[in-house]
């Protein structure tokens, strides 16, 4: 029998600055292995202070996050893993229940 642990798809959450808007942005990329079933959402933050809210309510550790706050605050991109109910509770995950 197959674990079922290894068929979950692995997340990243993708943090970026938008100069133009000046808003965060944080996105999903959905890498490995199963990518069928899940969609990606955008969401938009004013301050920075407002990501690190929603992350801290999603229950994610600062030590998982606090090197992709520290790339965004220097105007870089940055991505770590995250798991499927970290990025649902998030909003950038949404999840086709028609399967």
């Amino acid at each position: 029998m197959s674990d079922p642990a290894a068929a979950m798809p692995t997340f990243l959450c993708n943090l970026r600055h938008d100069p133009r808007s000046t808003q965060f942005i944080a996105s999903v990329s959905i890498v490995h292995p199963i990518m069928t079933g899940f969609s990606g959402v955008i969401r938009r933050f004013n301050r920075l202070e407002d990501v690190i809210s929603a992350l801290e309510a999603a229950k994610i550790a600062p030590n998982r996050y606090s090197d992709a706050v520290s790339a965004v605050r220097d105007g870089q991109c940055h991505s770590f893993e995250i798991d499927l109910n970290e990025a649902q509770k998030l909003d950038i995950l949404q999840t086709d229940t028609s399967e």
